[in-house]
């Protein structure tokens, strides 16, 4: 990666996604359309009624780049609602 940025006082690396955009650091931002969509889609239909799934952890195998993106991102952001959860306790 050869993108620098002096977002946290320091010079850290930043990330780029696999369409080459910088990560995404702290809240994601919520979205009921793109939640439904991917709940309710033709292709994840397909897929599991086929049984074409492949196990949980096995990203790495399929699409290594996606795997280790996503890796980055899923510990580096926090979901809204997760954090309403953590602060309503």
């Amino acid at each position: 990666m050869d993108r620098w940025c002096k977002s946290d006082g320091g010079l850290s690396e930043s990330v780029s996604d696999p369409k080459g955009k910088a990560m995404k650091f702290g809240i994601r931002t919520p979205s009921l359309t793109k939640s439904l969509a991917a709940r309710a889609s033709a292709a994840r239909f397909l897929r599991n009624s086929l049984g074409l799934e492949a196990p949980r952890g096995w990203g790495w195998l399929t699409n290594p780049r996606r795997a280790a993106y996503n890796r980055v991102y899923n510990r580096t952001t926090v979901s809204l609602w997760t954090l309403l959860r953590r602060l309503l306790r």
